[in-house]
């Protein structure tokens, strides 16, 4: 699966002792992507919120239309749990990410500043929440809590297992990392990319460096394509990304079972926010 691209020099995986097989960066199933929340699933849940904060914030005066490209707080980039991984992404674009989308603003950025206290329940000269007894009627937490709360409706908290999924799939990333069957394939990773004059430290810091070097650039240069190409092959060639695959998923699995309860509450509390936010935006 190694690309011949760059110079060669990498021991292949059939000769390779030390790679897991099991793992294929394509075709992975990874066993916690089905408690995550989508980026569409979020930003029907940001919507949602956005809808009962403007009806709250017309009672107050400020009618403030809600973003047709609104902002649900999460990036939509390449995916790079393993630094660069794929070749046709290194081939075209290189470290860039695809193409942006318009930009996005958060609902909360389109009120004047003499909404702040009824957007978010806070005094903006004491930094104090307003109390209860206040006269203007202003809800626990402002407008944008009342929207919250509308969606968490019929959950147990509203962060009652806050982002357990994400950070589920962060550790298990993580502990794969630093496991020794992936950090003994970082070293060939390394020393593949020595012998095409490279220097790199993690693969997660190489596709850093680049992205740093390429902001403000529309598209990358050859140099760029060129260490991309040889990052992912290196990777491929070494046996480090298939491995690093199969030992993450192995993690989640585990990750899995031991939190099958609190995974399943987050999954049914997801699906109830879903289920409000269909609501709220059916009502309008």
């Amino acid at each position: 699966m190694g690309l011949t691209v760059g110079v060669s020099g990498c021991t292949s995986q059939s000769q390779n002792s030390d790679v897991v097989t099991a793992g294929s960066y394509k075709t992975a199933v990874y066993p916690l992507d089905q408690y995550r929340v989508s980026y569409e699933q979020l930003t029907t849940l940001t919507r949602a919120v956005a809808v009962v904060t403007q009806k709250c914030m017309r009672r107050f005066g400020f009618d403030v239309p809600v973003p047709a490209n609104l902002s649900n707080g999460k990036f939509q980039g390449m995916d790079d749990r393993y630094g660069l991984a794929d070749a046709d992404h290194a081939r075209t674009l290189g470290y860039h990410d695809k193409k942006p989308t318009p930009v996005e603003v958060t609902y909360e950025s389109r009120f004047p500043l003499e909404a702040t206290a009824v957007l978010q329940g806070v005094d903006p000269t004491t930094g104090q929440p307003i109390p209860a007894t206040d006269a203007r009627g202003v809800p626990a937490g402002g407008c944008r809590k009342e929207g919250i709360r509308a969606l968490f409706a019929g959950t147990a908290s509203e962060s009652a297992n806050g982002d357990l999924a994400e950070d589920l799939i962060r550790d298990a990333l993580k502990r794969s990392t630093a496991d020794d069957r992936v950090q003994k394939l970082i070293k060939k990773w390394q020393e593949c990319g020595k012998k095409a004059g490279y220097e790199w430290s993690t693969p997660h810091n190489v596709r850093v460096d680049w992205s740093n070097k390429s902001i403000g650039t529309p598209k990358p240069n050859q140099e760029e394509i060129d260490a991309a190409l040889t990052d992912v092959r290196c990777k491929n060639e070494s046996g480090l990304l298939d491995t690093w695959v199969s030992v993450n998923v192995e993690f989640q699995k585990k990750s899995q079972e031991t939190n099958s309860e609190k995974l399943r509450q987050y999954k049914a509390e997801n699906d109830t926010h879903l289920k409000n936010a269909a609501t709220i935006l059916t009502a309008g």
